[in-house]
């Protein structure tokens, strides 16, 4: 009887370790404090927000969160992959924006905001074939390095102070 239980256990914690795997979550304790610069080295999307929590949070597929290494430099979140391959529709690393005041992207990456976000500041560096779409209050300064050029796109909007908390 105990040997039936047991492989029954068993079965069912195999059974239920690739939904473990494919769940949405946080990340470990790892990444902790304030985030005020990124170093984007892998193909992914990044998305800035401006929630409460103060997280660093990956979402996406077994493949996607296996592949994909962040690593903390004081206030510098570094994020690599694994392998040289494009992650952008695999999965989302969202990042609290509200300290950021540096981003650098190395690769072919989608780097954008949810929603319209509010810094005073924010240097982006581009250094790889990327995409960038960030609805700022703020000053918003793109470079790039010799080897790329960038199309910018400005849109000024009047925005009402009242409006903001709506948003």
């Amino acid at each position: 009887m105990k040997k039936v239980f047991l492989l029954l256990t068993i079965a069912l914690f195999a059974v239920s370790l690739p939904s473990l795997a494919e769940s949405k979550g946080s990340l470990p304790g790892e990444i902790s404090g304030v985030i005020k610069s990124v170093v984007v080295n892998a193909d992914v999307t990044l998305v800035l927000v401006n929630d409460n929590e103060r997280l660093v949070r990956m979402d996406g597929s077994e493949s996607f969160m296996k592949n994909i290494r962040l690593r903390q430099n004081g206030t510098e979140l570094i994020v690599d992959a694994v392998k040289k391959v494009n992650l952008k529709e695999k999965g989302v690393i969202y990042i609290y924006a509200g300290e950021l005041t540096n981003i650098q992207v190395n690769s072919a990456a989608y780097v954008c905001s949810s929603g319209i976000i509010e810094l005073a500041r924010l240097d982006i560096m581009i250094n790889g074939n990327c995409k960038i779409l960030i609805r700022n209050i703020g000053d918003l300064q793109l470079h790039a390095s010799d080897y790329y050029e960038f199309q910018e796109e400005t849109r000024r909007m009047l925005i009402r102070r009242e409006s903001l908390s709506k948003l």
